[in-house]
């Protein structure tokens, strides 16, 4: 699995731009998840400067993992050798405390987490 040149660029699940550095051209930008505004009362504003996606020749493109299950085991074989290769970069925000569980899943939907969400029960 390879991923095209044009690909390089920033993913965020919900915090979408479209500004002049997502990526080198033709320009995509990638929406995935949204949990941050699952029960917001008003809807999110959208993303900042997708005027930009017009100049560059850009495309916003939504998808949903479950689109691509057939190529699960693909999928991992290469996001792990990228990982070890130090080409994909991920953050990971760590909450501690059983007692803290309700305050970290709350995180989530107020969009407060950076990267991937975990809870540490014990050492």
């Amino acid at each position: 699995m390879q991923a095209p040149a044009q690909t390089a660029m920033p993913f965020d699940g919900f915090k979408a731009s479209a500004r002049r550095s997502v990526s080198r051209p033709p320009r995509r930008v990638v929406l995935c998840g949204g949990i941050a505004s699952y029960n917001a009362t008003e809807l999110p504003p959208g993303p900042k400067n997708y005027l930009n996606l017009i100049v560059q020749r850009g495309r916003m493109e939504g998808f949903l993992v479950l689109d691509y299950m057939s190529r699960a085991a693909e999928a991992i074989a290469a996001l792990a050798g990228w990982v070890q290769a130090g080409k994909l970069k991920y953050k990971v925000d760590v909450q501690h405390g059983l007692e803290n569980a309700p305050a970290t899943l709350r995180r989530l939907f107020e969009g407060r987490n950076e990267g991937k969400q975990l809870l540490r029960i014990a050492e």
